[in-house]
């Protein structure tokens, strides 16, 4: 059993843990505001990251409650009360957005889960607030198996791409988790000692980094809807001749006027513009974006809606496994188009929709 407020040698070393924490989870949350706030003035419809920065916040508030709930001589139960409801108000938020936008499928289960927590926290607060805890640490259960299955998802999604960023990310998930029920007063009776909550501290501050660390490297939570954002793929010889296209919107070759102006259009980039700016690698022209990726033999273009890195890097390795596997082909050719006819299975490979689904 602990008493409280905390006295004795652990004190100290765990209020600096718990401190640090806060310092990070208030880092993790300011990152997502930011790179919410980067992407409304670019006009990039995405409000995940707004969702995660308010989550980040809610947990900072809940984890200061718990500080004062834990080392100070207050009526604890009120402290518990402010971080059970700051906590479930960010997951609140989280669900319903997850779940209206279809990232995670499970038909709103988890917001109307979350809405009855938040209700039944105020009642039981004043009705009987002896069960609060109790009744705080049952309601952990589906709300760490929604945090997770997302996670599982948005990994899933991003595997292709950045298979030790989700690695990095899902383990810091699982860090963050071990760690936060390493320091609840049942582990802590349950293992017999303060130490648990020393070990649990430093579990979430190793998750937290290695969420900021990754979070920061895998591109913006938005592009998880890539597969709506291409249009159609074309690849095309340095001197403007196209030998490969697929239009990803109707699953048939573009149509001649659409393809004639696609290559005017690039054609007129290579001349005017690449001459200039050797490096620049997309055009903006009213709803497309042209992403290029220029080879050695050949130019990848990728016609999206949207400017995403992820979809950079698929076009980056269409490029590169076209010329491996046509190299002797390309240092001769005679100009038949039909002898590139295998494309498509590169394309399929790295680019199904189906895939990604």
């Amino acid at each position: 059993m602990v008493d409280f407020p905390i006295v004795g040698p652990y004190r100290d070393l765990l209020m600096a843990l718990e401190l640090i924490i806060i310092f990070i989870v208030l880092q993790n949350s300011l990152y997502f505001f930011q790179k919410y706030r980067n992407n409304k003035k670019n006009e990039v419809p995405s409000f995940v990251e707004f969702d995660w920065g308010i989550i980040f916040l809610t947990y900072a508030i809940t984890s200061i409650a718990y500080i004062f709930s834990a080392f100070f001589y207050v009526i604890r139960v009120h402290f518990l009360f402010i971080g059970y409801i700051s906590v479930a108000t960010g997951g609140l938020i989280f669900s319903y957005s997850v779940e209206s936008t279809k990232t995670v499928n499970t038909k709103y289960f988890f917001t109307l889960f979350t809405t009855c927590v938040i209700i039944l926290l105020i009642t039981i607060f004043v009705v009987a607030e002896s069960l609060l805890q109790t009744f705080a640490y049952l309601a952990m259960g589906p709300a760490f198996t929604l945090l997770f299955f997302y996670f599982f998802k948005v990994s899933k999604k991003l595997w292709t791409g950045y298979k030790l960023h989700s690695i990095g990310l899902f383990l810091g998930v699982t860090l963050w988790f071990v760690g936060y029920m390493g320091t609840s007063d049942v582990a802590v009776g349950l293992f017999g000692g303060l130490y648990i909550r020393v070990i649990g501290d430093l579990g979430i501050i190793c998750g937290m980094l290695l969420i900021g660390i990754f979070l920061n490297y895998i591109p913006s939570l938005s592009e998880i809807g890539w597969q709506q954002k291409i249009k159609y793929i074309l690849i095309l010889t340095h001197s403007g001749i196209c030998v490969y296209n697929e239009n990803f919107r109707e699953k048939r070759e573009l149509r001649e006027i659409i393809l004639a102006g696609a290559l005017s259009g690039i054609k007129l980039y290579m001349e005017e513009t690449l001459k200039s700016f050797p490096k620049l690698k997309t055009i903006s022209k009213e709803n497309e974006v042209f992403l290029l990726e220029e080879g050695k033999y050949i130019i990848g273009v990728l016609v999206v809606e949207q400017e995403l890195e992820i979809l950079k890097y698929f076009l980056k390795k269409i490029v590169y496994e076209f010329e491996e596997f046509f190299q002797d082909i390309l240092k001769n050719w005679n100009g038949d188009t039909n002898i590139f006819k295998p494309t498509k299975n590169i394309v399929n490979n790295i680019l199904s929709i189906e895939k990604y689904i």
